[in-house]
């Protein structure tokens, strides 16, 4: 019940979006190994079903302002390849391709006053991808890396609105990546834990991007004057830099340590899109949403400690995210969180006891 109207009786809004899928695929290999070179050549075979229904009554107002069922069905065929080569004992190459194609059908009947035209549209998506690199790994075990990827995520139908906020079918292309990524892992001395650290690079081409909903006053109530909807577009350009790193360490027969931090840089390089109500809108330069600048984990694990006949472990852990903002037209921010969590456990026999608790501290 949301009291949203100028009218003494409040607003009954019902939001039901039950989905479905369903999937099968099969995979052939041919593996061969030796001494220098090792292969992996494939091919691949997916059927993919899923969809949902799209329900929305605004009462007493609006019954039934969103009444439609989607259904999306890809069949994916794939051809594929990886080589690992050393060059040298310490040096090795690595090269994969493969070749993909998705044949994708949508179909879309809506019935309610904002769901837009239905459609049945088919589409053929055919795109080569692949990576390359190369590691070195040294005389004490340490591996040095550097490597190049392409990757892509199929394009699709969908329901949308055109820039004007007219509805109509929105076409979502392929989106495109290049992910350029260099790094170290490495055994601390004595082999007592590892030590990780890698920095990437990651160049979108028509990211694709999840924009709509039910739009909000200042306050963060519904509009009562706004059309709720739900779509996809695609973004221009976006870029992610980033750094990642990860400790392990057995300080003990009874204690462990564990650390991993990461920090992001994200922006849309061009992005022009809709906003919640459906006017055009220019998110160039803008943050990825829930993509925070700062995050991490660190945790202490005492095991193998006896207690009562059998032996115990107690986890402690504290996880932290940096403040986010939640879509992207970066007005709405998501504050920062550090939440602390217990893992208790008991073996005893054939039997263990385990108890956890998650956000110890009631952080919101």
């Amino acid at each position: 019940l949301l009291d949203v109207n100028p009218g003494p009786s409040p607003v009954n809004v019902t939001i039901a979006f039950p989905q479905y899928a369903e999937q099968w695929s099969q995979e052939l290999q041919l593996v061969f190994e030796s001494e220098r070179l090792n292969w992996v050549a494939g091919a691949l075979y997916m059927d993919t079903d899923e969809g949902e229904t799209r329900l929305v009554d605004i009462l007493p107002f609006l019954p039934g302002a969103l009444n439609s069922a989607t259904d999306n069905t890809i069949k994916t065929y794939a051809l594929f390849g990886d080589l690992n080569y050393n060059l040298t004992g310490e040096l090795r190459l690595n090269v994969g391709l493969r070749y993909n194609r998705d044949d994708v059908q949508n179909t879309f009947v809506g019935s309610g006053p904002f769901d837009g035209q239905s459609f049945d549209l088919d589409s053929t998506q055919t795109e080569p991808t692949g990576r390359i690199g190369l590691d070195y790994t040294t005389s004490t075990g340490t591996m040095y890396y550097v490597s190049v990827a392409k990757g892509f995520k199929s394009g699709f139908n969908d329901v949308g609105f055109d820039l004007q906020g007219n509805p109509e079918p929105a076409e979502v292309e392929p989106e495109q990546l290049m992910a350029y990524e260099i790094g170290m892992k490495s055994s601390l001395p004595g082999d007592i834990g590892i030590f990780n650290v890698a920095a990437f690079y990651y160049d979108y081409q028509d990211m694709q991007v999840s924009v709509g909903g039910i739009p909000l006053l200042a306050d963060g109530t519904p509009d009562p004057n706004g059309i709720p909807f739900y779509t996809t577009l695609n973004a221009g350009e976006a870029e992610i830099l980033g750094l990642e790193a990860t400790l392990s360490v057995v300080a003990s027969d009874h204690m462990k340590f564990e650390a991993n931090a990461g920090f992001l840089d994200t922006e849309f390089k061009e992005y022009e899109s809709i906003d919640d109500f459906g006017a055009p809108a220019d998110y160039s330069g803008n943050e990825l949403p829930r993509a925070p600048e700062f995050s991490g984990n660190a945790a202490v694990t005492f095991d193998n400690l006896a207690i009562g006949g059998g032996t115990a472990a107690v986890r402690l852990e504290y996880q932290y995210r940096d403040e986010v903002f939640d879509n992207a037209n970066n007005l709405y921010e998501l504050q920062s969180t550090g939440f602390v969590n217990v893992l208790l456990t008991w073996d005893i026999g054939e039997w263990q006891v385990s108890a956890s608790g998650r956000n110890l501290t009631e952080e919101e």
